[in-house]
């Protein structure tokens, strides 16, 4: 009963990510950005802020097939043509082994300008993480709620017919509850 005031909608994650997204913007002096999460085995773009064109031009599976092979441990970003695209991870579990690397949740992509260098400073890249840490939050807030709601779902049959058997042992309990078309 509780579970819609603590649901993230849809819009809700939407303008949460815009927001990290215009940060990221203003703080690189980007003209372009995008949050794309990882569905399966594909990229959805979920938010995207600027020059939607730069956007557009692109391919995000080799962003992605990068994405999978880069280490979590040093936080690096890479270049993927005129974007630098940072992996947006699982937070780490204590359960978790020191050698897993966290699941891949999407990416972070944000376009360079083309004067800027190819390395982010040191000051710009803890920035750039922490942010990219906000929507790494959010899309793994979006993971967890997706299964929530595949389980209700898978929920919801058994439910009815309970709801049902429920009603029924209101009247004639023995007579009902034993038929088989309920």
């Amino acid at each position: 009963q509780n579970i819609e005031e603590r649901l993230l909608t849809r819009g809700d994650m939407q303008q949460f990510l815009e927001t990290v997204l215009a940060a990221v913007r203003d703080h690189m002096q980007s003209p372009s950005t995008f949050v794309a999460a990882l569905d399966g085995d594909s990229l959805s773009l979920i938010v995207m802020a600027g020059n939607r064109k730069l956007i557009d031009q692109q391919d995000l599976t080799e962003a992605l097939k990068k994405a999978e092979h880069a280490s979590d441990d040093d936080r690096q970003e890479f270049l993927w043509g005129d974007f630098w695209i940072l992996p947006l991870r699982q937070r780490r579990r204590s359960d978790m082994d020191r050698d897993e690397i966290p699941a891949l949740l999407g990416l972070l992509g944000v376009a360079r300008q083309p004067d800027q260098s190819l390395e982010i400073d040191g000051d710009q890249h803890n920035a750039l993480w922490l942010l990219a840490d906000r929507a790494a939050f959010a899309l793994e807030d979006r993971q967890l709620q997706q299964r929530v709601f595949r389980s209700l779902e898978d929920l919801q049959p058994q439910m009815d017919m309970l709801q049902r058997l429920r009603a029924v042992g209101r009247y004639d309990s023995r007579t009902n509850l034993l038929a088989e078309d309920i």
